[in-house]
């Protein structure tokens, strides 16, 4: 009977141990499935805000590089008779003029800033294709164009349904390309800034980023908004969709002033909104700098608007910097402000003594 009594505590030990040790490994188990599953839905939350962080700093068209550098930048054929930037019409037209022929072989941006340029903007990408090169545009269509003063748009004025058209007629000729489209000077820089255009930048912006298109947003030139300024209205008109911004358009501030206006507001952008943005120059006519002070003290509203004395300056190209892309003629050179009520040719107007004084002011010379 002891013998037997003692054999039932020990099965009664053995299976009380067995149990407990199954408990405990089946905790350990669970434990430890809890904790991988904590790991797992870190990782994920980890990656989901690098992926959230990368896509908010970087647009996603397709220019994770710098666009200037893939291709060299395309340049018109003077002896093709479709639409090209007008003064390659007029080298061809006047063979004796040296100066044209110098101003002519440089690349030249495309202005989308009438129903005839709309019209012309087809057959001039053909040519792009032919010849090869990276083609530039320049958008300037947008309703309330330079809030009405010398450059306003008149009878070939868009309301906003016809100017969403014109986006999706700029999207569907130009289809899948790589291009660079600078988008509408003076419209963020400019007075007649609201939330309402705002929003219509935003908009239009991010179809032609979302197209795969290098766009820039335009960013005035130095002195005319402080940084903090024009960095916040880039960023309520969506330059966060886009490649970046440009400064310096149809203006004459040097280089060096330039860049560090694009400099400065690249790093406020950054600072202030986690960006990573990237600028171009407009280098048309600012070899010379700034017309003179007497110039500006005898026309003080009116200095900017085919100022004597001033001239080209570096030959559009790419530039190996962190946050400059490169220099680029955006403003036709030779094209008028406007009258500036001097009688000087309507804006837009090809004015073929004001273009041979930039090539003769170029600095450096071409």
């Amino acid at each position: 009977m002891a013998r037997e009594d003692n054999r039932r505590g020990y099965l009664k030990r053995v299976s009380s141990d067995d149990v407990n040790s199954e408990a405990a490994g089946l905790s350990r188990s669970k434990v430890g499935r809890i904790l991988r599953a904590i790991i797992v839905l870190l990782l994920i939350a980890g990656g989901l805000v690098g992926v959230w962080d990368y896509q908010r700093r970087h647009p996603a068209n397709g220019y994770a590089d710098n666009p200037f550098s893939e291709a060299p930048l395309y340049v018109a054929d003077p002896s093709s008779m479709v639409s090209q930037p007008v003064v390659v019409n007029y080298a061809r037209q006047n063979p004796a003029a040296d100066w044209a022929k110098k101003l002519a072989g440089q690349p030249q941006s495309y202005w989308v800033s009438s129903k005839r340029d709309t019209e012309g903007f087809a057959e001039w990408l053909a040519q792009v294709d032919q010849k090869g090169g990276l083609p530039q545009v320049v958008l300037y269509r947008i309703p309330n164009r330079d809030c009405g003063n010398f450059s306003a748009a008149g009878k070939d004025a868009l309301d906003e349904r016809r100017y969403n058209e014109l986006i999706s007629r700029i999207i569907e000729e130009a289809g899948k390309r790589k291009m660079v489209i600078y988008y509408e000077v003076d419209a963020i820089s400019g007075k007649c800034f609201t939330s309402g255009r705002a929003e219509q930048i935003r908009k239009q912006s991010a179809r032609l980023s979302k197209a795969g298109y290098a766009v820039y947003l335009d960013a005035g030139a130095p002195r005319t908004l402080s940084v903090d300024e024009i960095s916040e209205r880039l960023e309520e008109a969506g330059v966060r969709q886009t490649r970046g911004f440009f400064v310096n358009a149809s203006s004459f501030f040097t280089d060096a002033e330039s860049r560090q206006f694009g400099d400065e507001i690249v790093r406020r952008l950054k600072d202030d909104h986690g960006l990573e943005m990237h600028y171009v120059v407009d280098s048309s006519r600012n070899g010379q700098g700034r017309p003179s002070e007497e110039w500006r003290r005898e026309h003080p509203n009116t200095w900017w608007c085919n100022p004597p004395g001033v001239g080209l300056g570096v030959v559009p190209g790419v530039v190996d910097d962190d946050y400059q892309d490169a220099f680029a003629w955006i403003k036709t050179p030779g094209r008028s402000d406007g009258t500036c009520d001097r009688q000087n040719p309507p804006a837009g107007t090809f004015w073929p003594e004001y273009a041979a004084g930039l090539v003769a002011n170029a600095k450096p010379g071409l």
